[in-house]
Order: C-alpha cells, then sequence, then structure tokens
C-alpha cells in the first residue's frame, strides 16, 4: 500500500511507474541511472519504514545517509511524501548530469587521514562521506582516485571502489547545487515531529536544513553519518537499519 501510494505521486510527476521499474529484470532496468535510483530507494525506504510503524515499531528518533535523508526528513515529519517524492525527483534529475565524470571508493580510514588524503589532490578528490571511526568515502576524477587507492593499497589500507560512475558530495556537484536550489524553490518543509540529525552538519537539524538550500547545501558536502549518530548520545542504544 505504501508503494502504490508513493508510485501514484511519482507518476504524476514523472510519467513513468516506479512499480514497474522495481519490477524489470536487471538488463531491462533503468536503476543504475541516478534519476531512477534515488526515487526508488526513496519508495523502499519509505514503504519498509511503514511497514515496521504498522507493526508498532516507530522510531524515536532518525538520520538519512545521502539519498536516505529524504526518507528520514518524511519519517520526521519534516517533508509529506509528496515533497519527498519531489525532492527525490529534482535531486535525481540535477545530479544525473554528473554521470560518468568520476568515481567514488570506501577507504579503512577515519575523516581526518580520509580528508588528508584528499588533500593530496586538490579540486580532484574530496572526503565524500564519514561512515565510521575508520570507514570513509573519498570521491573525484577517476584518475586521482585510482592513483589515491593505489597509494593506500601499497600502505596497505583496505579500499574498495564503488559500483557507480559519479562523484557524489563533491566539488562536481557544486555545478548542479543552484539548479537543484531552484528547481525545489517554494518547498516548505515543517518543524520534525521527532528528533532528526542533519549528516551535512552531525547536529540536530530543523526546517531549514530541509528546504531548498538546505538540499543543494547537501549534495555539495561530505555526508557526516557517523558524526550525526554519535551526536544522538547513549540513550539511542538501538539502531534500525533501514535500506
Amino acid at each position: 500500500e505504501s508503494l502504490e501510494r508513493f508510485d501514484a505521486l511519482y507518476q504524476s510527476r514523472t510519467g513513468r511507474s516506479i512499480l514497474e521499474e522495481l519490477g524489470r529484470g536487471d538488463e531491462d532496468s533503468w536503476l543504475g541511472r541516478t534519476e531512477i535510483a534515488q526515487p526508488a530507494l526513496l519508495a523502499i525506504q519509505v514503504a519498509l519504514t511503514d511497514l515496521w510503524r504498522s507493526w508498532g515499531i516507530s522510531p524515536d528518533a532518525v538520520v538519512g545517509h545521502s539519498v536516505g535523508e529524504i526518507a528520514a526528513a518524511h519519517a520526521a515529519g519534516a517533508l509529506s511524501l509528496e515533497d519527498a517524492v519531489r525532492v527525490s525527483c529534482e535531486r535525481g534529475r540535477a545530479m544525473a548530469r554528473l554521470a560518468g565524470r568520476g568515481g567514488m571508493a570506501a577507504v579503512a580510514l577515519g575523516d581526518a587521514d580520509a580528508a588528508a588524503i584528499a588533500r593530496q589532490a586538490p579540486g580532484r578528490l574530496s572526503l565524500a562521506a564519514v561512515n565510521g571511526p575508520e570507514s570513509s568515502v573519498l570521491s573525484g576524477e577517476l584518475g586521482a582516485l585510482e592513483e589515491c587507492l593505489a597509494t593506500l593499497a601499497a600502505r596497505g589500507v583496505a579500499t574498495r571502489r564503488l559500483d557507480v560512475g559519479y562523484a557524489f558530495h563533491g566539488p562536481e556537484c557544486e555545478a548542479i547545487a543552484g539548479e537543484l536550489e531552484r528547481a525545489l524553490a517554494g518547498l516548505a518543509p515543517r518543524a520534525p515531529a521527532i528528533p532528526i540529525h542533519s549528516t551535512s552538519t552531525g547536529a540536530p537539524a530543523g526546517p531549514e536544513d530541509f528546504d531548498a538550500s538546505g538540499w543543494a547545501r547537501g549534495v555539495a558536502r561530505p555526508v557526516l553519518f557517523a558524526h550525526a549518530v554519535d551526536a544522538f548520545g547513549p540513550e539511542y542504544g538501538v539502531f534500525l537499519e533501514i535500506w
């Protein structure tokens, strides 16, 4: 039922069916295209959250990783489902322009060490995400990324190229930030009904973090997921990860 509600809103905006995309075989699927993948991820995350809630399990607080922040904002009550669909469509459409212009890789380094590595290739590499104490993501030009990974491998640092043809959450995204902000003009998020932490700042978030300028800022900034989780403190002892 949740997926069907989502699909109706998605079809009214795009003329396509996200349910049809999810049902295609691998050879026919467009899910490798970020303008389709981002709404599809949101649809699954919203539906899974609704499923858990139907079983009586509701979150006391939420945090989202990259595109997952759209689902988190909806789960927190800051975005209506219609607005969440709008953000995912416009964000995916804007970021699709970056296809083939870079790549990303996970590295077994803390954020300070990963940022120091990125600074060795200014404007070509950046720290894209901080996922844990020794888990970060680098983003940037393919040549610079390959050189960096070779250097890290020689040092015995574990690395893994991500299966994406994009350099998200880095300098490349600054070129589409203005376009995204214009596309989301008039977006009016509400005050969150439950605590949510921004992965752009790592701190508690308010409605200003989820307006047009907030989403535009977020695409070019690193995802401070580990910082946002740590900021919840010890009172939140159980975390449920929704994919």
